[in-house]
């Protein structure tokens, strides 16, 4: 899990479209975290994990991991502090209209979450290495102990 800025890509339509097809931005990512999660079901085994790399609220993903029989995650926030994130957007990334009071609200109801429900955390800002072969480490040791392993958000 992460805002804008921690991950490399996005993989949104655009919000009109998200919200003719689903009626609102947050019912188009409940919508597709279900969708993700039944795919990646399929496609996981007992003997392997899968990571996930995206954005969600964790109640989603929750609902989701219920609707396919309350499949095992760890979700990994990879996070950085505000200032990072705003300094990534608007000079790495060239994508200033990003840098928005939403967006660090959104970080901050992440930080909220992973801290009420003691969630893996990545701190980018601390360790800019790879978060990618972070988690991929992480979730090797989480999928040794039977857990399907999702880095959204």
């Amino acid at each position: 899990m992460g805002t804008s800025g921690e991950s490399r890509s996005e993989h949104h339509p655009y919000e009109a479209q998200m919200i003719a097809e689903y009626g609102s931005g947050e019912a188009w990512q409940r919508a597709k975290t279900h969708e993700w999660i039944a795919k990646l079901v399929s496609v996981a085994t007992s003997a392997s994990g899968v990571v996930f790399d995206g954005q969600t609220r964790p109640s989603f993903l929750a609902e989701a991991a219920a609707a396919m029989g309350n499949m095992k995650y760890n979700p990994i926030l990879i996070d950085c502090d505000d200032r990072t994130r705003a300094r990534r957007l608007s000079h790495d990334r060239q994508q200033p209209e990003l840098v928005t009071d939403d967006m660090t609200n959104w970080a901050r109801y992440l930080r909220r979450e992973a801290q009420a429900h003691r969630y893996d955390w990545y701190d980018w800002a601390i360790s800019p290495g790879k978060p990618d072969s972070w988690a991929i480490f992480r979730c090797g040791a989480l999928t040794e102990a039977g857990k399907l392993a999702l880095s959204p958000m």
